[in-house]
C-alpha cells in the first residue's frame, strides 16, 4: 500500500486501511473503492492522507477466489475471500455512513425523514443477491470492526431481522425488529466520548452518566413520534426478565417483546465485537455464558431459538479445543448448544460428555 495526498486520490483507487475521522469515528472502511462521493467526504472531514492500494495488490486480490467449501482455509479466511463478503462489506460500509448522518440529524433536531422510511432505505439497501452467503456468516467477519454506535446499531438491526425470521414473524414485524435495533442506542450520541470509549473501568459518575442512555435515547425518540416499540426498545433493552437491569428497576412482566429481542442480541453483538479493552470472544463461549445465566434473564423462547440457530451455524467448520487440537464441528447438541459433537482426527468427542474439553477459537 501506499500513502496518497487526498488532493492526489482518484475515482477507482481502493482505500487501504480503515480511515477515521478526528474524533475517532469510522468514516471509509478498508477494501472501500474511491468514488467523488468519497473524496467529497474525506475534504469535508479535514483528512489529509489515506492508504490506498498499490496495483499489485489489486492484482493479488482479484485473483481467484477461495471456495467456500475447500477444507484446507479457515472459516474466516474462505468468507473474507467470497465475492460476496466484498459485495457485503461495501454495502454495509454505506449503511453506516448513512446511518451517522441519520442519527446525528435526529440528536441535533433535523432529522431528514421519519425513522420508519429511514430504517427500510438503510436496510434495504443492505439485502444480497438470492445464493449468496448467509448473512450470518458475512456479518460475524463484519464483527472486526467497531465503534462507538454506528457500526453496533447497524449488527444489532441485521442480528434483530434474523431473529425474527428465525422465529417466524411476518415481513413488517421483522422491519420493525430492524427499525428497533437501528434506534435503540442513540441515546448513546448523547454520552461524551472520553467515556464511552474509555479502556478502562468507569468512575461511578462515569457510569451513571452511561446508565442514562436509554432514558436519553426514548426522549430524542418520543420528539419523533417513533412507533410504542422503538420508544421501549430504546427504554427497556438493557432490562433483564429477572428484574436487573438499568436505568431503574422494571417490572419485566412489562418490558416490550421487541425490547426483549434487542436484549438479546444488544448483548451477543457486544459479547462477540472487538473492544478496546479486548480481542473477539469465540462464538462457543459466548453460547457456554448464554447457557450459565441466560435463561433467567433473557426471554426464554427467544433464547432457545436464537441460540440454536448460531450453534447450527457452525457445524461442518473448524475450530481448536482448550488443548491446542484442531477439530471439526458434526452436529449441535440440542441440551448443550457450546458443547457439539466433533472430530478430532480419527476421535469422535461428544463434548457434552466432557467437562475437560471446550472450544476455544472457530479458525
Amino acid at each position: 500500500m501506499v500513502l496518497k495526498r487526498c488532493g492526489e486520490l482518484q475515482p477507482g483507487m481502493v482505500i487501504a486501511k480503515d480511515v477515521h475521522t478526528r474524533a475517532g469515528l469510522l468514516l471509509i472502511t478498508s477494501g472501500e473503492e474511491i468514488d467523488n462521493e468519497s473524496i467529497e467526504k474525506l475534504k469535508n472531514n479535514e483528512v489529509s492522507f489515506v492508504f490506498v492500494k498499490e496495483k499489485k495488490d489489486l492484482e493479488k486480490a482479484s485473483a481467484k477466489p477461495v471456495s467456500y467449501s475447500d477444507e484446507r482455509y479457515s472459516y474466516y479466511e474462505k468468507v473474507l475471500q467470497s465475492p460476496d463478503y466484498k459485495l457485503f462489506r461495501g454495502k454495509f460500509s454505506s449503511g453506516v455512513v448513512k446511518l451517522r448522518g441519520t442519527l446525528n440529524r435526529i440528536v441535533d433536531g433535523n432529522p431528514d425523514a421519519d425513522l420508519e422510511t429511514t430504517a427500510k432505505k438503510i436496510m434495504g439497501d443492505l439485502i444480497m443477491p438470492e445464493g449468496s452467503l448467509p448473512i450470518f456468516d458475512l456479518l460475524s467477519n463484519l464483527r472486526r470492526f467497531d465503534d462507538v454506535c454506528y457500526v453496533h446499531s447497524l449488527n444489532v438491526a441485521l442480528l434483530a431481522g434474523l431473529l425474527a425470521e428465525w422465529l417466524g414473524c411476518s415481513p413488517k414485524e421483522i422491519a420493525l425488529a430492524q427499525q428497533c435495533g437501528l434506534y435503540h442506542d442513540i441515546g448513546k450520541l448523547t454520552i461524551p466520548s472520553e467515556i464511552i470509549t474509555k479502556p478502562g473501568k468507569l468512575t461511578d459518575e462515569e457510569y451513571e452518566i452511561v446508565c442514562n442512555h436509554p432514558v436519553a435515547g426514548y426522549e430524542i425518540l418520543k420528539e419523533m413520534n417513533a412507533n410504542p416499540h422503538v420508544l421501549n426498545a430504546a427504554l427497556q433493552h438493557h432490562q433483564k426478565v429477572d428484574g436487573t437491569g438499568y436505568p431503574t428497576p422494571f417490572n419485566p412482566k412489562k418490558i416490550d417483546p421487541y425490547a426483549r429481542l434487542i436484549a438479546l442480541v444488544d448483548i451477543y453483538d457486544a459479547i462477540t465485537s472487538e473492544r478496546p479493552y479486548r480481542g473477539m470472544i469465540c462464538p462457543f463461549k459466548v453460547i457456554r455464558m448464554f447457557e450459565d445465566e441466560g435463561i433467567q434473564k433473557y426471554d426464554a423462547g427467544m433464547y432457545t431459538v436464537f441460540l440454536k440457530h448460531i450453534a447450527d451455524n457452525f457445524i461442518g467448520t473448524r475450530v481448536v479445543l482448550n488443548d491446542g487440537r484442531e477439530a471439526k464441528v458434526l452436529m449441535t447438541n440440542k441440551v448443550y448448544l457450546s458443547k457439539p459433537m466433533i472430530v478430532a482426527g480419527s476421535d469422535f468427542i461428544d463434548l457434552s460428555r466432557r467437562k475437560d474439553l471446550y472450544i476455544d477459537e472457530v479458525i
